[in-house]
């Protein structure tokens, strides 16, 4: 068993705050909790508060949280990147935040997308759909040897998800892209294969037109790389 919010000050490097952000009176926080019951099984969970804030006698208070339980991080994809939170979106005219996460499996992994209504206090998942789950199930990422951590790049209505992943033989990039008009639409899943004596990081991602620029890191260098979308 574990304690969720003894995890939200603890003092350990291995489990606590992941994520903090605030969105007008909205306060979230991203948490990975130790199971005591099971060894090295963490879990990880995002919690979206409402903030009161007493002018007068100025105390701080939230109320009315909403806990979001990402699961057991059990899988290589998510224990090599640290974290199941992928990134935000803010969009400030429609008062809502869009979550994207990434969720364990074996040998692969399951991106999901959330979305938090501010003034509703409210949060749903929009991606994946049950019939799509299948398609992650039997994408086989292999025997990790390490992975890093994804990037997150959002254009008009188009998102772009980086995860670098590494096994003995290979070191791949995989990208996905959502439209995100309504309801997110997985568009594209591409893989592509980049050399192992390859030691940089990719920091960034950005669309420009329909060319995907990386940028990466290799000597405290940023070195821009293009993949022009067909």
């Amino acid at each position: 068993m574990y304690n969720l919010y003894s995890a939200l000050s603890s003092t350990s490097l291995n489990y606590g705050i992941t994520l903090l952000k605030v969105f007008y009176d909205t306060l979230m926080v991203g948490v990975k909790c130790k199971d005591s019951g099971i060894n090295n099984s963490y879990y990880g969970h995002v919690l979206f508060d409402k903030i009161n804030y007493d002018y007068s006698e100025y105390p701080l208070q939230s109320n009315k949280s909403i806990v979001l339980n990402l699961g057991l991080i059990n899988s290589d994809i998510v224990q090599f990147t640290g974290n199941q939170i992928v990134d935000t979106y803010f969009d400030q005219n429609n008062k809502t935040v869009t979550l994207f996460t990434i969720s364990s499996l074996e040998t692969s992994f399951v991106p999901k997308i959330y979305k938090y209504n501010i003034n509703n206090h409210d949060i749903a998942m929009q991606y994946p759909v049950e019939n799509e789950l299948p398609t992650w199930l039997d994408s086989s990422l292999g025997t990790l040897t390490t992975a890093h951590p994804p990037c997150l790049s959002i254009t008009d209505d188009v998102a772009d998800i980086l995860i670098t992943t590494i096994t003995d033989e290979f070191k791949v990039l995989n990208l996905l892209t959502f439209n995100l008009v309504t309801t997110p639409k997985l568009i594209n899943y591409s893989k592509y294969s980049v050399a192992l004596d390859d030691s940089s990081v990719i920091k960034k991602i950005q669309r420009v037109d329909n060319e995907i620029q990386f940028y990466s890191s290799y000597d405290q260098n940023i070195t821009p790389f293009k993949i022009v979308d067909k």
